[in-house]
Parts: structure tokens; sequence; C-alpha cells
């Protein structure tokens, strides 16, 4: 096993790379860098996840591990994406964004069964069903280059998870101008014929009018050869028609296609609707019996701070008499004594409580600093053993 695979398998191990797929999903403004750490984050863990040789534990990792990675990741892309939307200037919110979907595409080229997690995840639906351009050429291109880097991927994904694939490129293909998207959902889909006949069937048969809609939609947009692959698979075996014919054929496919999806998205709102109503009320009650217990507790440090006023006013005034009571017993020459010797114990206190309270912020401060310094040694060795391993090695044949 090579020292990196060594010093990755430790960082499992310990726990680090679980609480770094658990930052992931941490506040931003609460971290020093934001969304841009985060996103750099993500990186480093979807490259530590990938060249991995079998280990102890690694069953846990690839089943178990791995798609609350894919999960963690998909979570900081949704929000990534949903601040782009509202920002003015979203280039470099989408610019993370892409990159984020870069370590999703790195895994997903690794560790090929995590596909199916990833189209079952709620965060990647909102991804999907964004209208965004820029968010559609990331998750066209995403698949673009999955198919392109290892065709195999289409023999073990399955009819069922290739025909959301292909819905979603093809609504896009069929619902953009936008000739980036165009080019990729072309390349995409001639790469999924090129794979078998069966799914050169299963495109022929529901999506009926694909070809003449590219035709129509994409011709002399600059990537003609791709759309001439893609219109020679669709007509291959499929009888001369008709161009009237055709033409309304295509229109009602596109009509079937655009209904269906709307439903679709429409029964999913609709299915979510009573979630959120209750999700509503739920997080209303909490706010009101929060706000109940806040009034609650401040009437009761209230009253606390009234009856311990009185107590005090109480001890003061009987302190003050007992001292006038001492004071008329003694004599006049050792009345000043007798004060001199008070306002030395009640100096000694003082000092006493204070040199207690500043050794304890002191301490507590210390503690803090010591900490951050181990944390700090720890991550270093980590980052140089993975920087300069060849060192690392020559460093333990020496000793």
């Amino acid at each position: 096993m090579a020292l990196k695979e060594i010093v990755i398998s430790r960082l499992y191990t310990h726990g680090v790379l679980q609480y770094c797929s658990s930052s992931l999903r941490f506040r931003p403004a609460r971290i020093q860098g934001g969304y841009a750490a985060l996103t750099q984050m993500a990186d480093l863990l979807s490259t530590c996840c990938v060249g991995l040789a079998a280990f102890r534990d690694i069953e846990v990792f690839s089943h178990e591990f791995l798609p609350s990675v894919v999960e963690s990741l998909l979570f900081l892309a949704e929000r990534l994406m949903n601040r782009a939307l509202r920002d003015k200037a979203p280039s470099e919110m989408i610019r993370l964004f892409r990159k984020v979907f870069d370590s999703i595409g790195w895994l997903l080229r690794a560790h090929r069964h995590l596909i199916h997690h990833v189209l079952r995840c709620k965060h990647y639906e909102s991804v999907q069903i964004c209208e965004d351009d820029d968010v559609s050429i990331v998750t066209v291109t995403l698949w673009n280059d999955i198919f392109r880097t290892n065709s195999a991927v289409l023999a073990e994904m399955g009819n069922r998870a290739l025909t959301d694939i292909m819905d979603d490129i093809v609504y896009k293909m069929s619902s953009s101008s936008n000739p980036v998207i165009g080019r990729a959902a072309v390349k995409t889909l001639v790469l999924i014929l090129d794979h078998s006949s069966s799914t050169q069937q299963l495109i022929q048969r529901r999506y009926r009018g694909l070809s003449d809609l590219a035709e129509k939609d994409w011709r002399g947009k600059g990537f003609d050869s791709a759309l001439d692959q893609l219109i020679d698979h669709l007509q291959l075996d499929v009888p001369w028609k008709e161009p009237k014919e055709s033409s309304e054929e295509c229109v009602r496919a596109a009509c079937v296609i655009q209904a269906a999806w709307r439903a679709h998205l429409t029964r999913r709102r609709l299915k979510k609707l009573p979630r959120a109503v209750s999700t509503l009320q739920r997080s209303f009650r909490e706010k009101r019996r929060q706000q109940q217990e806040h009034t609650e507790r401040r009437r009761a440090e209230e009253e606390l701070r009234h009856q311990v006023c009185l107590r005090r006013q109480r001890a003061m005034r009987l302190f003050r008499q007992h001292q006038l009571h001492l004071m008329e017993i003694l004599p006049a020459g050792q009345v000043q004594r007798y004060l001199g010797e008070l306002e030395n114990k009640a100096a000694l206190v003082i000092q006493r409580v204070w040199r207690g309270h500043r050794e304890r912020r002191h301490f507590q401060q210390h503690k803090h600093i010591l900490r951050r310094h181990r944390a700090a040694i720890t991550l270093q060795r980590a980052a140089h053993f993975l920087i300069n391993p060849s060192q690392d090695v020559q460093a333990q044949r020496c000793l």
C-alpha cells in the first residue's frame, strides 16, 4: 500500500474524513473563507475518497460513508445554487457550484454505484428542476463527462436510472435555446445511443419526434457533426414518413413530453405541500414555546434579582447596625484603628477575588491556544504526508 493510501486510510479511521463531510453542512457565515473554504474542503474530500485499495473497513467505506459524502456535496451544491439565484451577480457562486459538481463527477467516475444515490437524492432533484441556464449546463456536462470517460457505466446503470437521466437531458434540450446546453445534451445522447441497440430502441420508443425537434432547433448552432450522428441514430430502422405527418407527430410528442413533465412537477409540489404546512405549524409552535420559556425565564430572573437586592440591603443594614454598635462600645482612641482593620480586610477580599478571576481567565485562554496549537500540528503533519510523500519515506528509512 502506497504512503498516500496509508495516510488517507488513517484519516478515515480517526474520523477526519467524517468530520470534513459533516463540515460541508456548516453555515458559511461562521467559517473563515465562507463558501470558498467549503468548496475547497469538498475538493479535498473527493480527492481523498478516490484511489484507495482494499483495507479492513472497505465495505463500510463504500456503502455507508461514500453515500453520506455525496449527500453532503449535493447539499452544498444546492446551497450554492440558491445563493447564486438570489444574488444579482452570481458568477462567483456559479463558479463554486461548478467546482462542487466537478468533485461529485470525480467521485462518480471512481465509484459508479453512487450514481443511484445521486438520482434518489432530494438535493439533486432541486438542482435538476432549476431552469437557470448556468445550472443546466453544469448538470448536463456532468453526465457527459462521466459517460465519455467510462462507457461501461451505461451497462451498469440499468434502464430506470438511464431513463431518469435521459428525461432530464431531453427536457433541457427541448426547453432551452442556449447552444452550450444543446451541444452537451446532443453529445450525451450520442454517447448513450452508441452503447447498445436496446438503448436505441428505448430512446426511439420513448422520445418520438426527437430527431425532427433536434433538426429544427439546433441545426446551425456550431455542432452539426454531433447533431448528424444523433439524427442518424434516431432515424435508424425507422420507416420513411411524409414531412407533414412527421412534423405533426413531433408537435404532439413535444406536447406530451411537456405535459408529462409539468404534471410530474405539479404532483411533486402537491405532495410536498402537506409536509410544508406541518413543518410551518411545528416551527410556529416551537417558536411560541421558546418565547413563552424566554418570558418565564426573564420573569424568574427579575424576581430572583429583586430578592437578591432585598437580601443585600437587609444584610448591609444589619452590618452597619452591628458596626455602629461596636463603635459605641469601643473607646474613642481605638475607633480609627478598628476602621483601618476593616478597610484592610475588605481590600484583601477584593484582591483575592480579582486574582482568582484573572487566573481563571488566563487558564481558559491558555487552554484554547494549546488546543489550537495541537490541531495545527496534526493538520500540518497530514498535509505534509500528502504533499511530500517521498521525503516522508526517506525519513522513515533513516529512522
